[in-house]
């Protein structure tokens, strides 16, 4: 799972990532480009890396 939150302040931020990833979350995301990452990273492909068939 990859949560996908609002921007919110410092400190609720950091909270709520360390309880995510404490509860299983794979990663967790605030900005559109984290989140794209993220997804690339889980569908095993490198980031910016042109796929080859």
């Amino acid at each position: 799972m990859i949560v996908f939150a609002a921007n919110q302040a410092p400190d609720r931020l950091s909270d709520n990532r360390r309880q995510c990833l404490r509860r299983g979350a794979w990663e967790y995301t605030t900005a559109w480009s984290e989140l794209y990452r993220a997804i690339e990273l889980v569908l095993g492909r490198v980031p910016g890396q042109t796929a080859v068939y």
